[in-house]
């Protein structure tokens, strides 16, 4: 096989005739994990696409970009989408977050993946996965919960552990490499597929660029900050 891979905006031009086919990895931007006792950013949307047929012409590649950092107090944002092929991979859903300490809690945010689930569950409820592309957040169950990723739920919050890592990617041809995973919440590992991890008291690690990995979440009230979202990528192959 021949690669291209796209890390920013561009355009593939298919030359030769037409009834060519490609496979390919479209990947949205992820979102942010939440800030204080928050649930970790969704992943990005993966659309693995097989045996596509293309044209003898350009195609333009939309790169979409992770979410900005996830501020305590303040409500978590979503990744931007990525479009290729008349494909939309949609942006990781933002983690759900607490506005005031641990009595106002806002649900995660809906995406390519959902954001997870944010310390009380009856409020901070986890975000929906686009079928096909992303899973939901983990729901929140007296702790924050880990963002979805591309091949699992973010897993459920833990009020003895504190700890809940963000759903795992995919491993795309097996390859060696996986995206689109969740953040972690709290202490919680962020998903393989460059999820970022959570953190207590200081800014939690950010989703790894062109992965589209989750940002991990904040934990402290009012002072523990979530991550970014990675930016996503798109990833093609043909037989050469």
């Amino acid at each position: 096989y021949k690669y291209h891979t796209f890390t920013s905006s561009g355009t593939f031009t298919v030359t030769g005739g037409a009834g060519q086919t490609i496979d390919s990895a479209i990947i949205a931007g992820g979102g942010a994990g939440g800030g204080s006792t928050a649930g970790g950013g969704g992943a990005g949307g993966f659309i693995e696409s097989n045996g596509y047929t293309v044209a003898a012409q350009n195609y333009t590649i939309t790169i979409g970009g992770g979410a900005g950092l996830g501020i305590a107090t303040q409500l978590s944002t979503s990744g931007s989408n990525t479009v290729a092929f008349g494909q939309t991979a949609i942006g990781g859903g933002g983690g759900s977050t607490s506005t005031n300490g641990s009595y106002t809690q806002h649900a995660g945010l809906s995406g390519g993946s959902g954001g997870g689930g944010s310390h009380y569950q009856a409020t901070g409820a986890p975000g929906a996965g686009t079928a096909g592309q992303g899973n939901a957040g983990g729901v929140a169950n007296g702790a924050g919960a880990g963002g979805g990723g591309k091949g699992a739920v973010g897993t459920a919050g833990n009020s003895t552990t504190y700890s809940s890592a963000g759903g795992v990617g995919l491993n795309w041809k097996s390859l060696g490499t996986f995206y689109a995973g969740g953040g972690g919440s709290s202490s919680g590992a962020g998903g393989n597929g460059g999820g970022g991890a959570g953190n207590g008291n200081a800014y939690a690690v950010s989703g790894t660029v062109n992965t589209g990995g989750g940002g991990g979440a904040g934990w402290g009230y009012h002072s523990g900050n979530g991550g970014g979202g990675g930016s996503g990528i798109v990833i093609i192959r043909y037989v050469a």
